[in-house]
């Protein structure tokens, strides 16, 4: 399951844990209002954060061993997962007992931090504390196993599990508090939920990871625990700065003030927490999919997504505290009634740190996905001296307010700074446009308030369940209109809707997006109407000129019917899954004898063994075999590539052949076990990848002349490229099952196998030999070599392709144009390969987001089922018409990747 469709499912489940969460809490605060003391919310309050600040042991560790596990998580490296998640479990067990001890040491100076306890003893309070402190201790010996959970983008485990709990939990209370109403209870009756949850919790992960319980680890090297703690070091700074910036209001309040407003508080971050924990699902959701981007992806790919998170967060945070600006204190008055509302000014300082918290929240996410820790680490204190210097010292002067002047001003700083290291950092780019951004979100932010504020004096005058919907209508309806007026046409919005677009249900064994099942149905039923036109009903021009050529003497090659244009199609309606009108096509091209006149023939030849592969059927074997035979038969060059058009003066070696025959007869070779087709599939991708190759962009010409050694043709032109990799991807796919034996093999004999080495730039025209120790190689070890040769090359050719993807998502027809028509010929050629081979086990640069995207782009180049974009066919290797339509080609390719990315 890919990074988007993970992302998907955290998020739904998180709605879903969120909102019976959020309902829970406040039926459970109701219910402790209502039946005991007030000082006792502020306590509970306290509590909670004095627990938080005692969390400072952890010192970012976790945070580190996170970033460090999504490379192995990645690699599906379990050796190395297992060895930081044991390094994690002894750095944990060792933190719960520096907190239980921290903990125990402050237990005699809780006094001193409760002003105004009304009637609760020093007894009690202790008690109560001893509580809270069992239950922060307790999590550690097993939370650090959610990491890996985590980093493979499953957060909705954890999601799942404490939405349960949290039920559980809320309702026992509820009922112990109406029934007995005694906080002690109420605080025991969580502790042992929690405690149960924690056994479950350790059962179901080790279950879930039975590697978790070997013994046999071995330890991280000291570079791999070096870059831990080094990250770690500057994550201390990070953790003390926070802590003293987030986790000191209640524990201030209550100090300064009296607790019970430290409950009064609370009950305001209750409802801010309650949605602003809807949109942090979202945000929380993708950073290990960051994690998972920033360690395949480019600078700039990184780039266009943060920008996206970046846009994404100032809309949803901008409308939260739009909504809560005018709405927040009506809420509070219509739940708890007037002696519960807080001072205006105070509640304005805590939204203005919300909006700018959400700029903070995408800033330190990415930041932290990317294992950026080192830059800033000394801006955290910063922030956190400022927020206690200020807030201890105004709120001596104004009160409530004060404290949160500190929290609004230290939150500022964060904000200026971090841009610019993450910029720099991250993406090599000044942070100028990230600060032009803010102006505009800010900008049309506080009009919006402004506008709606005026109208809330009219419309909640009298407030009421019904005028406080009707205002909560109209903030949405201003707000997202005057976003969507603004911004509408905005990359970042239109990347939103094409996401928001990717809902997908599941048609005959293919995954579709439901909006999109139509499209698809005639895209394939214009594919089926193509093939039926092949070979096409002759014009009379081009009769006469049959006759006059017929009549001078010259060779005129009859009407192919399986020439490459029908192979697309044929290939596109294969991977559509309509295996009737393949079988039926070819059962006609049978019919007629299996003439098999060029080598472009090959590609409907893969076709047809895929066809074979599914019905065992003899016919289409004995057709394959005739394939093969011509293809075996034809003439070569000296390094055994097929020559495309013998006959015609020349001895041209041209990417198409090449692919197309790779295509067949790595498929074919596989599907037979003929060693001489393998063979002769490795030469001709051996050959043209060493002939014929630009250095300076790593892409390739059209053709080459073996005799001569000239290269011919357009540097990257799209389908030649798309040829290559159909024709390598089909190979590496055919004999990676093949090369996971041979891995094994060798691992069998004890270590004795010859290392086979390949040249970094093994194919290239001035690469080396592949090398091997001095022992003569056996055939399998030679092909083994071969093989991990070839995906090198397949993998840097995929790379230098897809840099070259125009941010529209497409390929241009000639690759490095970065303007002009697209090609969706060569798009669905080069796509179909590279999730071919991702499917096949084979990595690339080319992510699910990626496929996605092209996805998107080429369904906007239908229109009634037919696919436009499509380059014409050239003239000659040099002669490409910038004539752009929809034929057979870029129909079939089309269909094929689209059906192919489709199905599960």
């Amino acid at each position: 399951m890919g990074r988007i469709r993970l992302a998907e499912k955290n998020i739904a489940f998180g709605y879903i844990g969120q909102a019976a969460t959020a309902l829970m809490s406040f039926i459970l605060r109701t219910v402790f209002i209502q039946n005991l003391a007030e000082q006792l919310l502020g306590i509970n309050s306290l509590y909670t954060n004095v627990l938080s600040i005692l969390s400072m042991a952890e010192l970012g560790i976790g945070t580190a061993l996170n970033f460090a596990l999504y490379r192995p998580v990645a690699d599906k490296d379990t050796e190395k997962v297992k060895s930081y998640m044991q390094m994690y479990r002894k750095a944990y067990n060792v933190i719960a007992i520096v907190v239980a001890l921290i903990g125990l040491a402050i237990a005699p100076f809780l006094r001193y931090l409760i002003k105004k306890p009304g009637t609760i003893t020093v007894g009690q309070m202790e008690l109560y504390y001893f509580i809270f402190l069992f239950n922060t201790v307790s999590t550690y010996f097993v939370s650090y196993k959610y990491s890996l959970v985590n980093a493979q983008q499953k957060n909705y485990i954890q999601t799942n599990i404490n939405t349960i709990t949290k039920i559980i939990t809320t309702l026992l209370q509820i009922i112990v508090v109406i029934v007995t109403k005694n906080f002690l209870l109420y605080l025991l009756t969580d502790m042992f939920v929690q405690l149960a949850q924690k056994f479950f919790v350790n059962w179901y992960l080790n279950k879930l990871y039975p590697f978790l319980k070997d013994r046999n680890v071995q330890p991280l090297s000291k570079a791999e625990s070096g870059e831990v703690w080094t990250k770690t070091k500057a994550l201390i700074f990070h953790k003390v700065g926070d802590v003293a910036r987030l986790q000191t209001d209640s524990l201030i309040i209550s100090s300064f003030i009296e607790v019970a407003v430290a409950g009064f508080v609370d009950n305001y971050v209750l409802v801010i927490n309650a949605v602003s924990n809807f949109v942090n699902i979202i945000f929380n959701s993708v950073i290990s999919g960051f994690g998972n981007l920033i360690a395949t992806e480019s600078k700039e790919r990184q780039y266009q997504l943060f920008r996206v998170y970046r846009f994404f967060a100032s809309w949803i945070y901008g409308y939260a505290v739009t909504g809560f600006w005018i709405l927040l204190t009506p809420l509070v008055r219509l739940w708890l009634g007037d002696a519960w509302v807080l001072p205006f000014s105070a509640v304005a300082l805590i939204l203005t740190d919300l909006y700018f918290k959400g700029d903070r929240l995408v800033l330190s996410n990415f930041k932290t996905a990317a294992g950026v820790f080192e830059p800033d680490k000394y801006l955290a204190l910063i922030q956190g001296a400022v927020n206690l210097v200020l807030s201890i010292w105004l709120v001596q002067k104004i009160g409530l307010p004060g404290i949160y002047v500190g929290t609004v001003v230290s939150g500022l700083i964060a904000n200026v700074t971090k841009p610019f290291i993450i910029y720099r950092v991250c993406f090599d780019r000044k942070a100028t446009s990230y600060f032009s951004d803010s102006m505009k979100y800010i900008v049309t932010v506080a009009a919006v308030i402004a506008v709606c504020t005026l109208i809330s004096g009219r419309v909640l005058a009298q407030l009421n369940i019904g005028t406080f919907l009707l205002m909560a209508v109209i903030i949405t309806v201003i707000f997202n209109g005057v976003f969507f007026l603004l911004f509408g046409r905005s990359e970042e919005f239109r990347y939103l809707v094409n996401m928001a677009g990717k809902k997908s249900r599941r048609i005959g064994g293919i995954r579709m997006a439901a909006a999109n099942d139509q499209i698809m149905q005639e895209i394939a039923e214009e594919a089926r109407r193509e093939l039926c036109a092949i070979p096409a009903p002759a014009k009379i021009k081009d009769g006469l000129k049959t006759l006059a050529k017929k009549a001078a003497g010259r060779n005129v090659p009859p009407k192919d019917p399986i020439f490459w244009p029908a192979g697309l199609l044929l290939l596109g309606l294969w991977e559509a899954g309509d295996e009737n009108t393949v079988a039926a096509y070819l059962d006609q091209w049978i019919a007629r004898g299996t003439p098999v006149l060029r080598v472009d023939d090959a590609v409907t030849g893969y076709v047809l063994c895929r066809l074979y592969e599914a019905t065992h059927k003899a016919e289409y074997r004995a057709a394959a075999d005739q394939i093969w035979a011509y293809l075996d038969a034809a003439e070569k060059d000296a390094d055994g590539a097929l020559i495309y058009l013998p006959g015609r003066g020349n001895d041209y070696i041209l990417a198409d052949g090449i692919g197309q025959s790779a295509m067949f007869l790595s498929t074919y070779a596989a599907m037979t076990g003929t060693k001489e087709a393998r063979e002769l599939a490795e030469r001709q991708l051996s050959a043209f990848w060493k002939n014929c190759f630009d250095d300076n962009t790593g892409l390739p010409y059209h053709a080459y002349d073996p005799k001569d050694h000239v290269k011919y043709g357009i540097i990257g032109w799209g389908r030649a490229v798309g040829w290559l990799l159909m024709g390598a991807s089909c190979y590496l796919a055919a004999f990676a099952g093949d090369e996971e034996n041979s891995e094994q093999r060798d691992c069998d004999s004890g270590g004795t196998a010859r290392a086979v080495t390949a040249d970094p730039d093994p194919l290239s025209k001035t690469a080396k030999a592949v090398t091997v120790d001095t022992a003569p190689l056996s055939k399998t070890e030679e092909q083994a070599g071969t093989y991990q040769s070839l995906k090198a090359a397949f993998r840097e050719l995929a790379q230098n392709t897809l840099r070259c993807l125009r941010r529209d998502h497409l390929f241009s027809w000639q690759l490095e144009a970065v303007e002009g028509p697209c090609d969706t010929s060569a798009t669905g050629m080069i796509a179909w390969s590279l999730l071919h081979a991702r499917r096949a086990g084979i990595a690339s640069d080319f992510t699910e987001d990626t496929a996605v995207e092209i996805e998107t782009a080429l369904l906007a180049q239908v229109n009634d089922g037919k696919v436009f974009g499509s380059l014409s066919e050239c003239i000659d290797l040099a002669q490409h018409p910038q004539h752009y339509g929809n034929y057979p080609w870029g129909q079939g390719a089309v269909l094929a990747y689209l059906a192919l990315l489709a199905m599960k």
